[in-house]
């Protein structure tokens, strides 16, 4: 038996975006704040944390995760705190069998990519769901954990692809690694993450509240347009989390950065001027 759960998460703990974009943020400041030699350093130095430590809050409250119990018998599916507490998403806790198998399953509805889930499959072919639908967590990411949860529970592990269609469904092999799926959507998902940072350079080219507020709106309701389209280009899935909640978060990231990247810039900007006087 081993004495510790094997925790596994679903989206990296740390990714690479967040280590390059919280030290863009952070270099970049520094450099632009320290350049003004007779400017008092101490009172910048909360604002610097505060920034940091809110985007980090922010990517561990989006964390979700499964958990192998000690004895390797059950496994439990944690979904994120904003799943949580926006669409009220409860743990997943399925008791693993040793005849039984863990799948990764594919799902093509119609003729629409579907999402990823991952179930345990018993003997008599019942099916326990551990992992619904949700394209937010990336499919080779899925099969990863999965392979690990397999490999230390001792079961073995299949992909498969289930297709629906007006004839009914059906169930196959599935290769991933012969797969390339269209990479279009990083576009609009990446801009969604960089809109809130606009605000450096609203607070560049102003310091009228109103304005600042004005631009804020634009921003945001440019957001929400294109989270829209986006949303009714993906397939739809009853187990995916409603728009309203992807909505939700996303205008509480954008509020909280946006303030914050304002906030920044003009305390730069005032100290900066501060120092040519």
């Amino acid at each position: 038996m081993n004495g510790r759960p094997l925790r596994l998460y679903v989206n990296q703990k740390w990714p690479r975006w967040l280590a390059v974009v919280m030290a863009l943020i952070g270099g970049g400041v520094t450099v632009l704040y320290f350049a003004a030699p007779d400017v008092p350093k101490l009172p910048a130095i909360p604002i610097f944390l505060l920034a940091a430590w809110a985007i980090y809050a922010s990517h561990r409250a989006s964390l979700a995760w499964l958990e192998l119990s000690p004895d390797r018998k059950t496994i439990t599916y944690f979904p994120s705190w904003f799943a949580r507490k926006t669409t009220l998403e409860a743990s997943t806790r399925v008791e693993l069998l040793p005849n039984a198998e863990l799948v990764v399953c594919k799902k093509i509805a119609f003729g629409a990519y579907d999402g990823v889930s991952i179930f345990l499959r018993r003997p008599g072919g019942a099916e326990f769901l551990i992992l619904g639908c949700d394209d937010a967590f990336p499919r080779k990411r899925l099969i990863e954990i999965a392979s690990r949860v397999a490999k230390a529970a001792g079961i073995p592990l299949r992909l498969a692809e289930r297709r629906l269609t007006s004839e009914g469904e059906s169930e196959a092999e599935w290769s991933p690694d012969k797969e390339r799926r269209s990479k279009w959507l990083l576009a609009p998902a990446f801009s969604f993450f960089l809109l809130p940072f606009v605000g450096v350079l609203v607070r560049t080219m102003t310091s009228s509240g109103p304005a600042i507020f004005a631009f804020a709106i634009l921003l945001w309701l440019l957001g929400l347009a294109a989270m829209v389209i986006v949303a009714r280009m993906l397939p739809q899935s009853d187990e995916r989390p409603a728009l309203w909640a992807y909505l939700t978060v996303w205008s509480f990231r954008f509020g909280l950065m946006y303030l914050i990247a304002v906030l920044v810039t003009g305390e730069i900007l005032s100290h900066h001027l501060f120092s040519l006087h």
